[in-house]
């Protein structure tokens, strides 16, 4: 698009593409980057590391739009398509650059935690179950799920029936954003 002078104008949000991995209902997991907004056009990018991004990609899944706009890898090369929040089973965020697991790697853009995560974290929560979810599809996900609930809703299942629909469940190397609609079980391991 051009202004009346003749200069391009720029209408696109600004965005930041996050790395993830996604699994969505009866397919494969993928390597596909979502979009978090960076800011107002023309203003500078806030440094944010890979814990508030992780944040950021937990509000975005719980936001009310239906739809997410992801960027696929495509044999004919990029493409960004809509995927319906309904039908995702997790997004994985990798804590660490180079991190294992299949999630992440060195120079995937997204900056690298000064400090270990979840360690750190454990010192935020009131309660830490180590936990494996099982799902839908008959995959299952061994980490913890950290969290701080009153002193009357001290329990997993409490905080498994709260109102996010995305279970935040930390490995050693990536937060899995786990989406409640695809859990079978959840047993505790500690």
């Amino acid at each position: 698009m051009e202004s009346m002078e003749g200069t391009p104008v720029d209408l696109r949000v600004p965005t930041l593409a996050v790395p993830v991995e996604l699994s969505r209902a009866g397919q494969a997991r993928e390597r596909v980057e979502l979009f978090l907004p960076s800011g107002r056009a023309g203003e500078a990018v806030v440094a944010r590391g890979r814990t508030a991004i992780a944040s950021e990609l937990a509000t975005l899944l719980e936001a009310e739009p239906l739809f997410l706009p992801v960027r696929e890898h495509a044999p004919g090369g990029p493409r960004v398509a809509l995927v319906g929040k309904h039908a995702i089973a997790w997004v994985a965020i990798s804590l660490r650059a180079g991190a294992g697991a299949g999630v992440g790697a060195a120079g995937d853009g997204v900056p690298d935690e000064v400090a270990d995560e979840p360690s750190d974290a454990l010192a935020l929560y009131d309660h830490h179950h180590g936990v494996r979810v099982e799902l839908d599809g008959g995959e299952a996900i061994d980490g913890h799920v950290l969290y701080s609930s009153p002193a009357d809703r001290p329990r997993l299942a409490d905080h498994l029936n709260l109102a996010p629909r995305f279970l935040r469940v930390w490995t050693a190397t990536a937060l899995y954003l786990v989406n409640k609609q695809h859990i079978v079980r959840v047993l505790e391991l500690d």
